[in-house]
């Protein structure tokens, strides 16, 4: 499916066992059309969201929702210091973390897509891991998301698409 780049989480076709993804703001000052994005969980209350720490970098932070009111916002620990952190979905187990960045040292290039685990005895996540080929390439790979129930993924791609479009 190809579809406009401000547009693309719209077809992302979740099923509410599996929380919720949205855009949480626009790009940061200058940069491209994407937006900060958030995941909130399936009970509605814990999030993990994109906010910005400067007008260049975003980082992944965390909230949890406690008698109706939302938490400050903590970095999550444990994921480096990547440039740009965006594009967040935990699995349902909790503890399955994936998101997208830009990382010159472990990325093939453009945002790719990574996997962490939360290690609750240590309350961090483990080192984050490049998922690879076939979903990562040199262009921009982001927004890994898995509906476990219905045995369905999805990920977006700039590959081989025109400027402000994604697959």
């Amino acid at each position: 499916i190809v579809v406009d780049k401000d547009k693309f989480l719209s077809k992302y076709s979740l099923g509410t066992e599996c929380g919720t993804i949205a855009y949480t703001s626009d790009w940061l000052e200058g940069k491209d059309t994407l937006g900060l994005t958030s995941f909130c969980n399936q009970m509605g209350n814990q999030r993990i969201l994109t906010m910005t720490t400067d007008k260049v970098k975003a980082r992944l932070y965390s909230s949890n929702q406690i008698g109706g009111n939302w938490t400050k916002p903590e970095p999550l620990a444990g994921l480096g210091d990547d440039t740009m952190q965006n594009f967040p979905f935990m699995l349902n187990d909790g503890i399955t973390l994936y998101y997208s960045a830009i990382n010159e040292q472990d990325g093939l290039g453009g945002y790719d897509i990574f996997m962490t685990r939360y290690d609750a005895d240590n309350k961090t996540f483990l080192s984050p891991e490049n998922i690879g080929m076939p979903f990562n390439s040199s262009s921009n790979d982001y927004m890994f998301a898995v509906d476990e129930f219905n045995s369905l993924g999805w990920f977006a791609t700039d590959r081989f698409q025109p400027r402000d479009r994604v697959c």
